[in-house]
């Protein structure tokens, strides 16, 4: 997990390596709990840089309130290169859920 965010006051990225282990999912989980609700920097050149080492049959997940048109273009490059990519908004979504 790579984000475009920090866990202490510092600037750049969290990343979370993956890992095989028993309870790998907890870590996760608490990082994404403790990560300000504020990016301290922009998210396309992170998915620029994650996105070199991924292989046609990866997928990547993408979690942004409305994609900017910098982060639109990385994630059209990545879909040209064959990677799943998976845009989530928790925007769109609590709109979505509004509308029931």
């Amino acid at each position: 997990m790579v984000a475009n965010t920090h866990l202490s006051r510092g600037r750049g990225r969290l990343r979370v390596p993956p890992s095989s282990t028993l309870g790998h999912e907890a870590a996760l989980f608490a990082a994404l709990a403790r990560m300000p609700n504020e990016p301290s920097s922009d998210l396309a050149p992170i998915l620029r840089d994650v996105g070199r080492g991924l292989g046609r049959n990866a997928t990547a997940a993408v979690v942004a309130a409305r994609p900017g048109p910098w982060l639109a273009q990385e994630i059209e490059v990545l879909r040209r290169r064959g990677v799943e990519v998976a845009v989530l908004s928790p925007v769109e979504t609590r709109l979505a859920e509004a509308g029931r």
